[in-house]
This record gives C-alpha cells, structure tokens and sequence, in this order.
C-alpha cells in the first residue's frame, strides 16, 4: 500500500498562491526524513499551525517508519508539556511562532529531544534524483498517536495503527465513494484531530487528490481558498455551516422570490433543480462543491436540511479517535 504515491506534476498541496505538485512533495518529505533521521517506532512530535512544512513533517516521520504525535498547536505549555512527557518523544518539529512555548513545555516535562525549527530549514531539492514514494509499514504498526481528552481527566495517548487509517481510507473511497484523484479538499480544521488529518490530508493524499490550505480561519481566507482550487469537498465542524447558512438565509428572505423558490425547491426536493435556481449560492463556494462533510459534533437537522434544499450533499461524520 502507498500513503503517499507520485502523481508527478499534478498539484498534491495549494497554499495561498504557492502550488506544490506531488513530485515536490515527496523531494520535500525525502528530505524532511534526513534531517529528522528518527528510528523506526520513535515517537515524533509536530506542534505547528497547518502549513505545507507540517505535511512535510508528517510524512517523513512515516518513510522512517516512525510514529507521528501531532500537538493542538493552540495547546497551553502545560498541557504540551503534559503530552512531552507522556510521549517521550525523540524529535520535534515545531514552528518559529510556537518555539518559546515549545521551550517551557520541554522545561515543564524535563526530557531531552531534538527541536527543528520549520523556518531554520532551508530545502534545497534535488530536481534530478529518483522520487521514492511512501510505503506503508506493516498493518500492525503505530502510525500516529492523538491526544484526546475522551469524557474525562487528562489527555490520553490513542495508538492508531495503519490498519486503522487504511480501513478509513477504504470506507470512503470505495464503499462509499466520496473521493477519489479528482477531489479537491479544503484544509481548514486543525490537523492534530483525527477527522480534519484523515478527511483533508491522508485520505486525499493517498488518492492523489488535491488539497487546498485556507491560510487561517478567518471567513475572508475560507471564501478565497474555495473559489480559487474550485473545492469540492469540505470538511467542517456544525459552527462553520451554521455561519455560511446564516449568510445564505439572510440574504434569501431579503426577497419575496428567493424565499418561495427557496420553498418550493424543498418540496421538489432535487439537488438538479436546486443547483440550477440557487446557482449562484454554488458560485459563491467556488461552483464545484458537491460534499459538505460535519463531525466534531452534532449537526442542527436544520442547518443540514436547509443545504440539501439549496442542492448541496450534506453528510455526517460520526466517530472516535479512540
């Protein structure tokens, strides 16, 4: 099985105006792997905000058969530290932003590890040498381990093997086919939860599938990165589509026509028709979007019902990192 496969000059990450094929990619992760040489089963942090440098990371900890401990770069020193502590871990990648409280959580946890600074590494690739892909280990192995609090105390420690995230993978690309190579993903959730690192990241990537990183949360970012990878899947918490749905709604009931064909696209119940009267709801989120994804929590029915009226495929992610 290949995590991560060359499709060549197709574009694997979009970054603000940055376009990365997938042969940049995998010369980034090669190197990456070098200059964190971790053993097999040594664990490796990544505490950063999402950036093409934490995919990076992220993958190389893979090629050296290594375990993955991504970190909610939002996380206080304590809690960080709490984690440093529990994982033990060998290296840590860790951005310029996030380095001083990196610094007292190493304090706190009172371990020794290697630091590498995303912004001291200069890249320098090798256009000429031969691209190797990521292989997966064996089935059985750990592959990343997500700190969540569960229902109660401290953060613990999830081992999901390979076998986990390839069941994943399986799921909704062949039983239920929602990607495929011609997915354009939206990055947006952080990437240290289960659901945004397996929806926006492993599952696209391992298709040869596009992904699109909004520069940050701010609903200025989200709308440019839609319109300009021409996103077709998103992934989000109930939040998000309750804000995007409050702007849609409000802007409807402003006129007596929008409100009755929005009415009457309810009772006609087709996503055809839906797509064709509100094309312009469509447009607005880059014309192309044909899932919206939700987990995290419950989705309000009626948030869901009201974007399956406006022809949107509205489906619920359900699940536990555990």
């Amino acid at each position: 099985n290949t995590m991560l496969k060359n499709s060549g000059h197709k574009t694997a990450i979009s970054y603000g105006a940055e376009k990365i094929s997938y042969a940049a990619l995998l010369r980034s992760v090669d190197f990456y792997s070098k200059i964190c040489p971790s053993e097999p089963g040594q664990h490796v942090v990544i505490f950063s905000e999402n950036r093409p440098e934490w995919i990076y990371a992220f993958y190389a900890i893979w090629k050296n058969r290594s375990v993955a401990v991504p970190i909610d770069f939002m996380a206080t020193a304590d809690e960080v530290g709490y984690i440093l502590k529990d994982a033990a871990p060998a290296f840590i990648f860790c951005s310029a932003e996030r380095q001083p409280l990196m610094t007292e959580a190493i304090r706190y946890a009172g371990i020794s590890a290697t630091v590498i600074i995303f912004e001291d590494i200069q890249i320098t690739l090798d256009e000429s040498a031969e691209i190797s892909e990521v292989l997966m280990p064996a089935a059985s192995e750990t592959a990343v381990i997500i700190y969540t609090s569960g229902t109660t105390g401290s953060p613990k420690g999830v081992m999901l093997s390979f076998e986990n995230i390839m069941t994943n993978v399986r799921a909704v690309s062949e039983h239920i086919h929602i990607y495929d190579a011609g997915s354009r993903v939206m990055v947006l959730l952080p990437l240290h939860h289960i659901f945004p690192l397996m929806g926006t990241m492993v599952i696209p990537l391992s298709l040869g599938a596009t992904i699109a990183i909004s520069p940050s949360m701010a609903s200025e970012d989200i709308m440019a990165t839609l319109s300009k990878n021409a996103i077709t899947i998103i992934i989000g918490v109930p939040r998000l589509y309750a804000a995007i749905r409050k702007g849609i709604v409000d802007k409807i009931n402003q006129s007596a026509i929008a409100k009755l064909l929005f009415k009457l696209a309810g009772k006609v119940n087709s996503a055809k028709f839906s797509r064709k009267i509100f094309a312009a709801v469509h447009q607005k989120l880059g014309g192309s979007v044909q899932f919206l994804v939700s987990g995290g929590a419950a989705l309000d029915p009626a948030v869901g019902r009201d974007f399956q009226t406006l022809g949107f495929e509205v489906l619920e992610g359900f699940g536990m990192t555990e």
